[in-house]
Parts: C-alpha cells; sequence; structure tokens
C-alpha cells in the first residue's frame, strides 16, 4: 500500500504521488500538507481509487472531473478554505467517509442529501449557525460532528444524531471568556450573558462580576504565574490600569480558596488550585480540602501543599505558621500531633521543626541547609528572625538543638570537597522515633542480584540498519576470545581495559533488552543497577550503595571465568550536568554530585563490562560523554522495521495487514508489543480472534498522535 508518511514538496511532489499511484494502481492517495492551492490536473487518471486525502492545503474549490471517481469512499478535505460546498459532491455517491474539519462553511447546501452511502461527517470548527434536518435524513449516517461551530438553531433529530446536548460548563465559561472580551463588562453584555453567568455562579456560589472574571483565570488554569498585565490582555482592558477595579474581587476570590495568590516585592500573580479543576472535570461541586482527622500521610500532603506556598509566595510567613498550627490542633488522633504539642513550642520553633519533618516526610530529605530556609519558610518581614534563627543554628543554642530534636550533619566523603558542610542539619533519631513513627521510614535497600546468562529467554530484536550493525560489532567484540584480545592489547598500550557503552533513545525501543540478548547471546551474567532505587532516605545511603554495588561487581569479575555485564538502567539522572554548587544550594543537588562523582571514578577504573541506558543523551555532563567507548543511539524503527516487527509478533497477519499497520502507525517495538499483548488478552476474553480493524482501534488507542496518516482500507 501507499506509504503516508507526509512529505511537503508542493505540486511537484504531488504529482510524483500521482504517478506512483498510477503506476503501483493503489486504492489511496496522500496530498496532504503540500501547500495546494488547486487539484492537480494529473489526478484525473486516477478514478479508480476509494480514499483520496486533500487535508491541510489551501483548496478553495475543487474541479469537475471528480464526478468520476465513481469509487471513491473516503474524502478528506479538512483544513482547507473552502466557503462552500462544492457542488462536484454531490455526485460522489459512493462516499461513505467525509471530512470538512476546519474550513469556513457557513452552511450546508441540499445536495448533500444524495450522499446515501455518506456514514461519517465531521463539519466541525466551520462557521455553521445552522444545520439542515436533512442531515437526520441520510439513511447510513451513523457519525455526525457538528462542535465548534455557531449554530443558533439545531433540529432536534439533528442535535440527537450529532451528540450536542446542553452546553457544559467548560463551554459557559469558553462562551463568558468569549463575549466579555468583544463586549467589555458593561451592563448590555452581562443582560446578553446571562444563562452563561448563571450556570457558572451556580457552580462556583460567586457574583455575577466574579463569575465572569473567575472565567478569565480558569482558561488560563496551567499557567502557574497569571499576571495582572495577563488578565488586562484577556479582559481586553485599554491598559494595565483598567484592571484595578476588579483587585477587591480577587481578593474575595482568593478568601474563597479559588484562586492562589502569589506577592513579590509588590507584584501580584495567581494560580487556579489543581482541585478546581479536578471538580470540573467530574462536575461535582468545588469544596476546599479539610484536613481535619486524616491519617498521617494525608497530614504530611496538607503540610507540603502549606510549604509549596510559603515558597511560591501564595502565603505570609503568619499565615504558614497559623496554618501548621491549625492542622496539628486539627488532628488531635496523631501521635504526630500529641508529640508536637506536648513539646511547647514557640511559633518559630514549630514551624522550623515541621519542615524538618516535611523535607524527610515528602522529600526524602535529611540533609537541611540554612541558606534556603530565607525563601522557603520566611518573608521579607521576617528576615530578622531568620538571621537569629541561622546564629543560634550555628551556635548550637538553638532551642530545638537543646531539646536533641535537630543535630548538625557532617558527611565525611572523598568527593565532598566541593561544598561546604557547616550549615548542614537534620533530625536526631529522637525525633526520628518520636514524630515519625508512623510513617515508617526507613533505608531503602537495592536488589543487585545477579541474573544469570542461561536464564535469559531468547527474543528476537528488530532494528533500523545503521543500529543493527553497531549492535553486531558489540556482539562480536563481548565474545570470549575478542573480549580477552582487546583486553590484553589495551593493557599492553597503557589504556583503560574497561569496556563502558551507552545505549540511548526513546522508551519502547529497546535498549535494555538488547543489553538482556548481548549477555544471553555472549554467555555472560548480569548484574543490573536502577538508579531510582538507588535513592535513600538517608544523607550519605546513596553513595554507600553506589560504592557497594560497584564492590560486588568488582569481586564478581575476579572470581568468574566469563566476564560479567553491569547494566546501568534508567541512568538520566546520573549522566545530566553536574550542579553548580554555593551556599544556597540544596542538600539534593549535593549528593547527585556525590554520587555521579563516584560513578565517574568507577568507571574510569572498570575491569569489565558496563553498559549504561538513558532515555536522553543531549544534556549529558561532558565527563560521561567521554567515558563511553561506545555510544548507540536506538531510534524509532523505521517502515521496514515495524513491517518486520509486525510479522514477528503476530505471524499470522496477511501481507496487506501487515503494510497497513506498519505504516499507519509510527510505533515502537515497546508499543507494538503492547498492542499484541492486547490482542491476546482481547482473544482469551472474548474466544476470537481480533479483526485486523479491531488491532487498529488498539493502536489509536495506544497513541492516536502517532497515526501516521488515516485512509480507508
Amino acid at each position: 500500500m501507499t506509504d503516508f508518511i507526509t512529505k511537503t514538496s508542493g505540486i511537484k511532489e504531488a504529482r510524483e504521488r500521482i504517478k506512483r499511484c498510477l503506476d503501483e494502481f493503489t486504492m489511496a492517495l496522500d496530498l496532504a500538507d503540500l501547500g495546494l492551492e488547486h487539484v492537480p490536473l494529473e489526478l484525473r487518471k486516477l478514478s479508480h481509487i476509494s480514499a483520496l486525502d486533500l487535508s491541510d492545503n489551501k483548496i478553495r474549490t475543487l474541479p469537475a472531473f471528480l464526478s468520476e471517481f465513481t469509487m471513491l469512499e473516503n474524502f478528506d478535505l479538512s483544513r482547507n478554505h473552502f466557503s462552500t460546498l462544492p457542488e462536484v459532491i454531490g455526485s460522489l455517491g459512493s462516499l461513505k467517509v467525509l471530512n470538512l474539519r476546519g474550513n469556513e462553511l457557513s452552511s450546508l447546501p441540499e445536495f448533500i442529501e444524495q450522499l446515501s452511502q455518506l456514514e461519517q461527517l465531521d463539519c466541525s470548527r466551520n462557521k455553521l449557525t445552522t444545520a439542515p434536518e436533512m442531515l437526520s435524513k441520510l439513511p447510513a449516517l451513523k457519525n455526525l460532528n457538528l462542535s465548534r461551530n455557531n449554530l443558533k438553531t439545531l433540529p432536534e433529530a439533528v442535535r440527537r444524531l450529532s451528540g450536542l446536548g446542553e452546553p457544559s460548563l467548560v463551554q459557559h465559561i469558553e462562551k463568558l471568556v468569549e463575549l466579555s472580551r468583544v463586549a467589555g463588562l458593561h451592563d448590555d453584555f452581562f443582560d446578553h450573558a446571562k444563562d452563561h453567568i448563571k450556570v457558572v455562579s451556580r457552580f462556583f456560589h460567586l457574583s455575577p462580576v466574579q463569575s465572569v472574571l473567575y472565567s478569565h483565570f480558569l482558561v488560563r488554569y496551567e499557567d502557574q504565574h497569571i499576571t495582572t498585565m495577563d488578565l488586562s490582555s484577556s479582559l481586553n482592558c485599554e491598559s494595565n490600569l483598567g484592571i484595578l477595579p476588579w483587585l477587591p474581587e480577587f481578593n474575595e476570590l482568593e478568601k474563597k480558596k479559588l484562586l492562589y495568590c502569589r506577592r513579590d516585592d509588590g507584584l501580584l500573580s495567581f494560580r487556579v488550585p489543581e482541585g478546581v479543576i479536578e471538580a470540573i472535570r467530574q462536575g461535582n461541586e468545588y469544596k476546599p480540602a479539610h484536613y481535619e482527622g486524616v491519617s498521617i500521610h494525608e497530614f504530611f500532603e496538607a503540610l507540603g501543599e502549606l510549604f509549596c506556598r510559603r515558597g511560591n509566595n501564595e502565603l505570609s510567613w503568619n499565615d504558614l505558621a497559623s496554618g501548621i498550627h491549625t492542622l496539628l490542633e486539627q488532628n488531635p488522633q496523631l501521635v504526630f500531633s500529641q508529640k508536637m504539642l506536648a513539646y511547647g513550642l514557640d511559633t518559630d520553633s514549630e514551624v522550623l521543626l515541621l519542615y524538618f519533618c516535611h523535607l524527610l516526610g515528602n522529600q526524602d530529605n535529611d540533609h537541611i541547609w540554612l541558606s534556603p530556609l530565607d525563601n522557603e519558610v520566611y518573608d521579607q518581614k521576617h528576615k530578622t528572625l531568620f538571621r537569629q534563627t541561622r546564629q543560634q543554628f550555628e551556635n548550637g543554642t538553638h532551642v530545638l538543638m537543646q531539646m536533641n530534636l535537630i543535630e548538625k550533619r557532617l558527611i565525611e566523603e572523598e568527593h565532598d570537597d566541593f561544598f561546604d558542610d557547616r550549615e548542614s542539619f537534620c533530625l536526631t533519631d529522637k525525633a526520628k522515633i518520636e514524630l515519625l513513627e508512623e510513617l515508617q521510614i526507613k533505608p531503602r535497600k537495592v536488589k543487585t542480584d545477579f541474573i544469570a546468562a542461561s536464564s535469559i529467554t531468547q527474543k528476537a530484536l528488530f532494528f533500523n540498519e545503521r543500529e543493527t550493525e553497531q549492535i553486531k560489532r558489540l556482539s562480536a567484540l563481548l565474545q570470549g576470545n575478542n573480549y580477552q584480545a582487546v583486553r590484553v592489547r589495551l593493557a599492553e598500550t597503557g589504556q583503560r581495559g574497561g569496556i563502558v557503552c551507552l545505549f540511548s533513545g526513546a522508551s519502547g525501543t529497546g535498549k535494555t533488552e538488547t543489553v538482556y540478548q548481548l549477555a544471553r547471546k555472549t554467555g555472560r551474567d548480569l548484574l543490573t543497577m536502577n538508579i531510582a532505587e538507588m535513592r535513600s532516605k538517608w544523607v550519605g545511603e546513596s553513595e554507600k550503595l553506589t560504592k557497594a554495588l560497584f564492590d560486588k561487581y568488582r569481586d564478581a569479575v575476579k572470581n568468574t571465568v566469563v566476564t560479567p555485564i553491569l547494566l546501568v538502567n534508567e541512568a538520566d539522572a546520573i549522566f545530566s550536568k553536574r550542579f553548580s554548587l554555593n551556599e544556597d544550594s540544596r542538600s539534593v543537588d549535593q549528593m547527585a554530585n556525590t554520587v555521579q562523582n563516584i560513578i565517574l571514578q568507577e568507571m574510569e577504573n572498570l575491569d569489565g563490562i558496563l553498559i549504561a541506558t538513558t532515555n536522553m543523551s543531549l544534556n549529558m555532563d561532558k565527563a560521561f560523554e567521554r567515558r563511553f567507548l561506545f555510544k548507540i543511539e536506538f531510534g524509532k524503527p523505521d517502515l521496514n522495521t515495524r513491517h518486520a516487527i509486525w510479522a514477528s509478533m503476530i505471524p499470522e497477519l496477511s501481507e496487506e495487514a501487515l503494510d497497513t499497520l506498519s505504516s499507519r502507525f509510527d510505533f515502537s517495538g515497546g508499543q507494538i508489543e503492547n498492542i499484541t499483548r492486547r490482542r491476546m488478552v482481547e482473544y482469551i476474553t472474548s474466544g476470537m480472534e481480533p479483526s485486523v480493524e479491531q488491532l487498529i482501534t488498539f493502536c489509536q488507542e495506544e497513541s492516536p498522535e502517532q497515526e501516521v496518516r488515516r485512509f480507508v482500507l
């Protein structure tokens, strides 16, 4: 079948495709996205085709010769410049699918009723104000899309067929924004938009003015910093001063917890809480979260939200302190609350101790630096308090240190000379036992068991030509005699003897499975190191686990006849550029750099085989990049490779079906495997083998944006 990968070469490319279609006598032709302003005359020769795609061009009319296309079933004219529907379409009695999406149609002509075979009609995103009732009388029509038009009247039968019911809350919100931008917030606007205002006002319990203003916030809900300038532009004010009369209404929205307001040196910005958007999605009334009588995990979730808002300047220090104390008092059932209140701390000490608990409980961070507290806890009005607190911590005279709840933390590492530990503090063991019993925080252990080469199941892998050649060369190198010969030769010339390789590429392209198959084929056992498992809750633990794993690998190399492979899986975090550290650096950044230095040193001294996989290589630290002897970039499979993967996983598919699936969906091997597993599940549950059409549906559900081009089989 025709390759549907889009090329944008203009009329010349269109003629080449028409010629190829004629020569091969294929049934589908793709002329989409070529910048065409008219249909090429050469198309006249292809009256036999059943599918024609002219989408994403600049066409305004159609030639009369298309009436000769008596076999045409699928016609895509979406995203062109049609203001009226060409009459020639009325002669295409064989049409089953007609796509007119994204044009400039203001009406549908009566001749469309001649399309008696039409099953799907998409007229969305046009300028239709009415839809003729005869649409509901088309005998075969099952799917009608009229969304995103200007429909003022709609026959009931057509409404039912198109699935258009009463406007949703989102549509009311969007309409309020649209109308207010044009008309402004004047009396006649409120009268004209009263139906939309009523729905929004009832859902959020707001006044009419607040409903309109809040709609402008809601349509920008993904923006974490909605400024007054943004709102001034959205409301079409003549200048930014035009927003000033509405600031009291913004304050009311903030009090209702429908907005979070950030104040940076007098500059205001806003964001919509996530809970509001979730309420809209579910159609439920929005109720701000109340954390009373909650579990310990919900308590820490609320605690994290308070500190997050303080760090964003959405809460003052006083509001933070008040919110924290209220949270403790509302949850006397928790041991944590009981212990905290029993300490009888002053407000500042209570906030600080809870900050330490929050970092450990929510962020796995037990290595706290004082400098970030300046912005994450204290505000401008409490800078003096911060300086006093910092001095007391450094002198060891702070009440939390005297109560043996906080202590100074020093890490003695050979790679830590790039930062100063004098400001590092942590919770004491006493505090962890007394306060965090309910969280059951324990150090993590990383699994480091070897996988025997003989236990790895053989699996066929398919790659593009370039990757195939690279993997073959690496496989040959790792064969016993070749590997030993290379090691000896490198040692004789004074070079590093370790073989360090990097497999990079998108998820599902076969990086990890290739390592397993190399291990099986070369008879080498496999030791896996997953970076995600190396992230420990305890300071110094990640470094120790990393060193312990390399020690274990070193011992295995010494005590085995066949050198094993060390697989560093999902190593994105450690390969990225190291942080530039200063006194304001987070402890997690410092520990990440320490782990990176350990791994760099181990790679330098490696006597063995290390293969690392990563989904990203563009931001790699140069120190890592120059240590890799082999670098293989795993790209997404090309058309021929996809064809081979489909054939391998579902050998009973016909050549036509294989061509369809491989050309239509730009999938990785992992995604194709997902589809084959879905196919098996469907067969087991229904007792019937899924058809090709069902497989196409599974593919569209897997990743609709990776469909190369829609067409009829």
